[in-house]
């Protein structure tokens, strides 16, 4: 069982995400997209074309896979591809493609729809948390730019709604931490029972 957070950044993700998983006593991976990027002589959050920005993003997206692919299950992770696909559409404006190989736009188009299909493919369970009232500046994450982040946002909701028919989800706009927490951890906790009960029903006709 995966258990994906997903949102605009700054959101409280990987705070939660943590939490939950402690509370619960199931295992947390957390993503470093800085580290990772870095790894590969990339800055995250520093300029960088559309070409450099879809490899980037495509290194992310392999790198994540891999990681949640080395852990055991049940699991909760702080970022599903949705995130790495809503990073890189932000970058592409209605004009900023205008003299980008046309490769590099099939492509970008391409990865969309791979990280689509792979959150499909991968996780059982999808929840949107809202961006938080205050953004809280820090080193290695995006600068306080509200419509970007708003922009983030409805492109992870707009991948979520087209996923709706086959990943389970939920949207959590309350930003309040107590609601959260209650809701995340009462929601993992029913689906888990849901599939023991499942796989009892499923052993006792074989």
């Amino acid at each position: 069982m995966l258990f994906g957070l997903t949102g605009a950044h700054r959101s409280g993700k990987t705070t939660l995400a943590r939490a939950v998983a402690q509370d619960l006593g199931l295992e947390f991976y957390e993503t470093s997209v800085s580290r990772t990027a870095k790894e590969h002589g990339y800055n995250a959050v520093g300029d960088m074309s559309l070409t450099d920005r879809l490899h980037l993003q495509t290194i992310l997206l392999q790198n994540h896979l891999e990681e949640i692919g080395k852990r055991d299950r049940p699991l909760i992770v702080d970022r599903t591809p949705l995130d790495f696909m809503g990073y890189l559409a932000c970058e592409f404006t209605m004009t900023n493609g205008n003299g980008v190989d046309p490769e590099v736009l099939q492509q970008a188009a391409i990865f969309a729809d791979k990280c689509l299909e792979t959150t499909r493919a991968y996780y059982d369970y999808i929840f949107y948390l809202a961006p938080l009232p205050a953004y809280v500046v820090e080193d290695g994450k995006p600068a306080d730019n509200p419509i970007y982040q708003m922009h983030h946002a409805l492109v992870v909701q707009g991948g979520i709604t087209q996923l709706r028919d086959t990943i389970n989800s939920a949207l959590i706009y309350d930003t309040d931490w107590d609601v959260r927490q209650e809701f995340l951890h009462d929601t993992i906790v029913g689906r888990l029972d849901t599939i023991c009960e499942e796989r009892r029903s499923a052993a006792h006709l074989n």
